[in-house]
């Protein structure tokens, strides 16, 4: 038995930032629905119907890889040898980092200042669009320049 650490912060609008003891997380949705991101790397989106308690979930992204329990062949290391490290580019995992923050960031200006009218709420808001629409932008240049990840 291990010990568990887990707090969920609710930032408003239907999103949460969850830490726990592998890492920070967060999710996002509504009464019906809910995408989360889980701190290594697992998307989770749950489909649900209200006050019945049925809920459809799929998940996607990083898994854990499960042992063979098959007898192993043996082969020559000739033949085994087909799949080589390519090595990450620090800047391609520095764009990734910064379109993360700033998708992130974009959503939580957004639903903050989405109610209001006031000056700082438009403002807000428009930095929240502003943030989203960057971090989409350097998201499709990482994956149209940054292949080797």
């Amino acid at each position: 038995m291990g010990l568990r650490f887990r707090k969920s912060i609710k930032l408003g609008g239907g999103f949460r930032l969850n830490l726990s003891k592998s890492g920070v997380g967060y999710s996002w949705g509504t009464k019906g629905f809910r995408i989360s991101k889980s701190a290594k790397g697992r998307t989770r989106k749950t489909f649900s119907v209200p006050g019945t308690g049925i809920s459809y979930s799929t998940s996607s992204g990083k898994s854990k890889r499960r042992k063979s329990t098959t007898a192993k062949q043996n082969y020559s290391q000739s033949n085994t040898d087909f799949t080589e490290q390519i090595p990450v580019d620090p800047k391609v995992q520095r764009i990734k980092k910064i379109a993360i923050t700033a998708i992130i960031a974009g959503l939580v200006l957004m639903m903050i200042g989405h109610h209001e009218s006031d000056p700082l709420h438009i403002t807000l808001t428009s930095l929240g669009y502003i943030g989203l629409i960057g971090g989409i932008i350097l998201m499709v240049i990482k994956n149209r320049f940054g292949k080797n990840e």
